[in-house]
């Protein structure tokens, strides 16, 4: 049961004014504007925060938790004017009524001063909410003054349009109050569109009588049981004219909204080309076993005797299409007489054997009651009850009508008496018939209805009748039927065919006896309504239950209080009054119930077992109310009512424990105990947790012993025994609650999210224990099919299907395709280098698809896709370059080549490539804590602690000399830098993506090239003499020895001034003597500051301006390593100077722009993201 105030689901965003505590804050309170609330100054509250981009994010993805925003300075509302305007863009991104402001006690209190404006996408009847998407206007309660349908009125065809909120679109609003009208206006409209010229909402309202002195503008928004995140875009606001408008084009975007994909076609499609072949060359002996075995038969000896021809159960299967429901025609008769079940037979001249009476109930002979010999007069009798059901359009035996016409004979028959046969035909012919037909079939079925089986007519008669070859015998027809109330042979007949009906109908048939009490059939009926304080249903099938709302009974006799219609309650209650006026009130109910939520695993509203002095709750609201109180008489001493409640959601303004638990409400939802919903195992000797929406049967034992005083609750799954220990126990006196007459029964209830409720079995007894119910024989519960079992049984038919005919007809096109699709290049220079070549159709399989779900990142020249290779089941990293792009070509070949073949612990390991006509694939071992840019720029990982960073520094120093001078070519790598490095499971770094590195032999002078690489790790003198060298890469290593220390990129156009360059930054402090306040502030000083200080000036080392006087790779690792020191003299001049920084700059300004964006980088090739 969620709680009273906050519907489940509930989506809303306030804008609010609000008395708050008083904060001091300089700041023009009359007028402000914010295109984005970076910096702001904002007063948040509770899950409220501010995005990077700076987006107002009021609500997050938490239950039940509220977020606030509020301007911090006080409003002046005690000048005489009270005139203000504001304007702001939010969105919805779909999900409680109090909104976080308000809560069951404080609503509707004068003492709030609160005016707020609500966006609502939910409709809460205790709230009288006209729809469920509409604004509102607040006064110090969340019942509105005034509301309307959220539309915006189109200005260029003058026309009012739906606009939906939850769509998860920025929405404009503008909000006006003049006080000289005491005029409030809200209008809104979409994104990028006018303000309109009018306006949906317009209600007259005097503030000053609501305001204090001083209030607080902000917004506020709520989370229940199902999550929403709300933004705010942008806000104006003005206490003078109108609101300035925003920016709309400098807005923060909203997160990106991932839809699901549909995969089961795709799926399906590429499953059935792939495994045709499969299936027939390795499972063709497979299937013909299991078809073999699917369709095999049991031939018997009794199958000879008879004549028919036997149909295969093969053909038949497929002619049925496998016996589905679909293809379902009934379960009974049609117009040729059928289903011969029940049938026996023997030869002409013999008598039958006595046999076991079997048939339906208002079809059987009086006779078969007695002697047990179904004869051909038995089969008569059945066919006379089926004229006249056909005649009048009637069951032979009908509980809920009048008194004398529950039997149909009985009714026809008196008819005749009276003359008025043909009044009971049935009323849909509308009189369109041969009466003479008609008068004779209802005759011919009293006279094959006669007391007296010798006055039936034979079969050969009947039809003779029917023909109208014989004339039907009038005088036959006196003494027709049974006389119900006197002949002990008609007695012991009506008794053996109802005895299956329910308690419940008893009453009704002795309306049929009255003054007879000592009559067989009075006496019997008379005894069991006697018992209507004991009854069981292992089913409700005729069960004559009161149902009420939505509630239903389905054709196999389960009970359905709810369905999936939102908003609604459905009852179900016995129909006769428990005498609650006894000393005696004890009383023992044991019934079997389910839970089917139409989300899984997300509960709305429970159901309750209810003792109430009505079946009618025409005043009931559904959802947290459970169709049987509202928010008016709930808590009331006059509501008579003890309900036993199964709860799936935590109402806080309930008291509710959990979203999982039972509870005991006298007069009220607020339980008088409760308890988590746990079963005792006698077996384990342990409480077990027990999910009451798992939509699973679930057992409940309810005992109430007056002489004790004691109410006990127990719960167990299906087929278990009943506990031995209560789940919720309690001491309540039900004398004062109950009047002397009760109704018992069950109401259940939907919100905004719905939930079937289904009862399968009810035993309820005031003397003793309830009686058990017959479990094997309860109703099943309708199976909420999961989309992935209707794909696998669709794609298993599909395959079983396909494999057979397939094969002959497109064998020849599968092979095709599949050899094209999986076709691959192989060109001279691959056979130089050792990596393994991957086949691209392990490739393709093992990142199933190269679907974007498994997209890592991308560059420039191709994605980075995840991968689980299909043979070893290892995860690796997939990059696929772009084959018509002659770059990419380049960095494919380079990456082979310079990776190929070489094998350091701190180098990102290249398992292999592949090659297919437009694409060529580099397979890499995976890191699954992808670069280490995140951990230093973003808040997306976890921050590096100062030992973590100082390990992956010597880590790259170390692999950076392998490839300068320990490997047996020089390696230049080119493009080192944060990015770049990746992080294995330990946090060690590993150097990849070598799509700009170049090869040459020791002691040769590497080639003049093209200057690549990303701005900020590009030596001055590369764009001079276009050569990179082991130089030019220490000079990167160096850029990136200062951001890992510094949490800083090398370029920031945002900072102040003298902190944009961050070696120029370093440089500086290093000259004022406070080089250790340039470390990475996230550090917090927790951090070797000898350690720390080496760092920065071997990166200012590293970045000198002149080749000549940086230090080699080997030289750094001694460094890092302290096996020698650093001197200090050569930082003199260590940076760029001014002239060769401008040169630097002006040769690459297209990357420069880059940069100022966040990334800057001629080389966008990425190994798990773009970069």
């Amino acid at each position: 049961m969620t709680t009273a105030s906050i519907p489940l689901y509930f989506l809303v965003l306030l804008v609010c004014i609000i008395y708050l505590k008083p904060q001091a804050i300089a700041q023009d309170e009359n007028h402000f504007i914010y295109n984005d609330f970076h910096g702001s100054g904002i007063h948040l509250h509770g899950v409220a925060k501010i995005q990077s981009n700076g987006l107002l994010q009021l609500t997050n993805t938490s239950q039940q938790e509220a977020g606030h925003a509020f301007f911090p300075a006080r409003l002046n509302t005690s000048t005489q004017n009270l005139l203000f305007s504001t304007y702001f863009v939010f969105a919805m991104i779909p999900e409680i009524p109090y909104l976080g402001i308000l809560n069951a006690s404080n609503n509707d209190l004068a003492s709030n001063h609160l005016l707020a404006i609500e966006f609502d996408t939910i409709k809460s009847p205790e709230f009288n909410d006209i729809n469920d998407n509409h604004v509102g206007i607040d006064v110090n309660s969340l019942t509105s003054l005034a509301s309307a349908p959220v539309t915006h009125y189109s200005n260029s065809d003058g026309t009012n349009k739906t606009l939906q909120m939850t769509s998860g679109k920025p929405i404009q609003v503008w909000i006006d109050y003049d006080q000289g009208k005491n005029l409030l206006n809200v209008a809104l409209a979409p994104i990028e569109s006018p303000n309109p010229e009018r306006s949906p909402l317009s209600t007259k309202i005097d503030l000053s009588q609501i305001f204090l002195d001083s209030m607080y503008v902000g917004f506020s928004a709520a989370t229940g049981a199902m999550t929403s995140s709300h933004y705010i875009l942008g806000w104006s606001f003005s206490r003078y004219g109108q609101a300035q408008n925003l920016e709309l084009s400098k807005l923060p975007s909203l997160p990106r909204q991932r839809k699901p994909r549909n995969k089961q076609s795709l799926e399906i499609t590429i499953s059935l080309i792939v495994l045709a072949v499969v299936l027939v060359i390795t499972m063709g002996g497979f299937l013909y076993f299991v078809r073999r075995n699917k369709y095999e038969e049991i031939r018997e000896d009794w199958e000879q005797e008879y004549g028919p021809r036997r149909f295969s159960f093969k053909d038949l299967y497929k002619a049925a299409k496998g016996f589905k429901d679909k293809g379902l025609l009934g379960t009974g008769g049609f117009g040729k007489l059928g289903d011969f079940g029940l049938a026996r037979l023997y030869d002409h001249g013999e008598n039958p054997q006595t046999t076991h009476v079997v048939g339906t109930v208002g079809y059987l002979a009086p006779e078969l009651t007695r002697t047990g010999k179904a004869t051909t007069s038995t089969d008569v009798f059945g066919f006379g009850a089926f004229l006249l059901e056909v005649a009048c359009g009637r069951q032979p035996i009908e509980t809920q009508t009048l008194s004398e016409e529950m039997m149909l004979v009985d009714w026809v028959f008196e008819s005749w008496k009276q003359g008025a046969i043909l009044d009971t035909s049935d009323l849909r012919l509308g009189g369109d018939y041969s009466a003479d037909e008609m008068v004779l079939v209802l005759k011919l079925g009293l006279l094959c209805s006669h007391a007296n089986p010798a006055s039936w007519p034979s079969v050969r008669q009947v039809v003779q009748y029917l023909d109208g070859v014989t004339l039907l015998p009038e005088i036959l027809l006196d003494g027709a039927t049974c006389n119900l109330l006197d002949d002990e042979a008609c007695a012991e007949f009506v008794i053996t065919a109802v005895h299956r009906l329910p308690s419940a109908n008893y009453r009704k048939i002795i309306e049929l006896f009255p003054n007879k009490g000592s009559t067989p059939i009075s006496v019997y009926f008379l005894a069991m309504a006697q018992d209507e304080n004991q009854f069981i249903y292992n089913g409700f099938q005729g069960s004559g239950l009161h149902l009420d709302g939505v509630a239903e009974i389905h054709p196999n006799g389960l009970l359905q209080l709810t369905n999936t219609s939102n908003q609604a309650a459905g009852h179900a209650f016995f129909p006769v009054r428990l005498n609650t006026s006894t000393q005696n009130l004890s009383f023992s109910t044991y019934f079997v119930f389910a839970m089917v939520p139409e989300i899984p695993s997300l509960g709305g509203h429970g159901l309750a077992f209810t003792i109430s002095p009505a079946m009618s709750f025409a005043q009931a609201l559904p959802s947290m109310y459970l169709g049987i109180l509202n928010s008016t008489n709930n808590g009331r001493d006059s509501n008579h009512l003890l309900a036993v409640e199964f709860d799936t959601a935590k109402s806080p303004e309930f008291n509710d424990i959990n979203d999982n638990h039972v509870g005991i409400d006298v007069n009220s939802l607020i339980s008088n105990a409760s308890a988590p919903v746990t079963y005792y195992s006698t077996s384990e000797k342990m409480n077990k947790t027990l999910p009451m929406i798992s939509g699973k049967p679930i057992q409940v034992w309810i005992d109430y012993d007056e002489g004790e005083n004691l109410l006990n609750v127990r719960v167990a799954p299906i087929k278990s025994p009943k506990p031995e220990r209560s789940l919720l126990s309690t001491r309540i006196d039900l004398s004062p609650i109950l009047l002397d007459s009760m109704y018992v029964g069950f109401s259940a209830a939907t919100g905004a999210i719905a939930t079937s409720h289904y009862i399968l079995g009810w035993s309820f007894s005031r003397i003793g224990q309830a009686q058990s119910l017959e479990l094997s024989n309860l109703p099943s519960v309708p199976r909420k099919r999961n989309p992935s079992e209707k794909t696998s049984l669709e794609l298993t038919i599909s395959l079983i299907t396909v494999a057979v005919s397939v094969i002959f007809t497109v064998a020849g096109i599968i092979y095709y395709v599949r050899r094209k699709k999986y076709e691959e290049i192989r060109e001279d220079w691959e056979q130089e280098y050792g990596p393994r070549r991957f086949s691209y159709k392990d490739l393709y399989k093992a990142t199933k698809g190269f679907k974007d779900m498994g997209l890592l990142g991308t560059g420039g020249f191709g994605k980075v896709y995840k991968g689980v290779l299909p043979s070893s089941k290892e995860q690796v990293a997939v990059k696929k370059v772009s084959h018509d792009s002659k770059q990419g070509m380049k960095e494919f070949v380079a990456e082979i080549a310079s990776m190929g073949r070489i094998g350091h612990r701190n180098l990102v390991k290249l398992l292999g490539y592949s090659r297919r006509k437009g694409e060529l694939l580099l397979v890499y071992e995976y890191m699954p804590n992808e670069s280490l840019d995140k951990f230093l720029f973003t808040n997306e990982k976890p921050n590096l602690s100062w030992a973590q960073r100082y390990r992956i520094l010597r880590g790259v120093a170390s692999a950076l000399l392998y490839l300068h001078e320990e490997w047996e070519q020089v390696v230049l790598h080119r493009d080192v830098k944060a990015s770049n490095v990746l992080l294995d499971a330990d946090l060690n770094g590993q150097l990849g993506d070598f799509g700009l590195a170049r090869l040459y032999d020791h002691g040769e002078t590497p080639q003049t090239t093209h200057v690549v690489g990303t701005i900020g790790y590009i030596a001055p003198e590369l764009t001079r003499t276009g050569k990179a060298t082991k130089s030019t890469d220490v000079f990167g290593f160096g850029t990136f020895l200062l951001e890992v220390a510094c949490g800083r990129r090398p370029i920031e156009p945002q900072a102040s001034p003298e902190e944009i360059f961050l070696v120029d930054w370093v440089l500086e402090s290093w000259k004022q003597g406070a080089i250790l306040e340039t470390s990475d502030p996230r550090l917090g000083g927790y951090y070797s500051s000898d350690e720390m200080s080496l760092v920065l000036k071997l990166g200012l080392l590293c970045s000198h301006a002149k080749a000549a006087s940086r230090p080699s790779m080997r030289q750094v690792v001694q460094y890092l390593d302290e096996a020698s020191l650093l001197p200090e003299r050569l930082l003199d001049g260590a940076t760029v100077d001014h002239e060769a920084s401008v040169e630097f700059v002006m040769s690459v300004p297209s990357s420069f722009e880059k940069s100022s964006a966040g990334s800057a980088s001629s080389s966008e090739s990425t190994l798990y993201r773009g970069r």
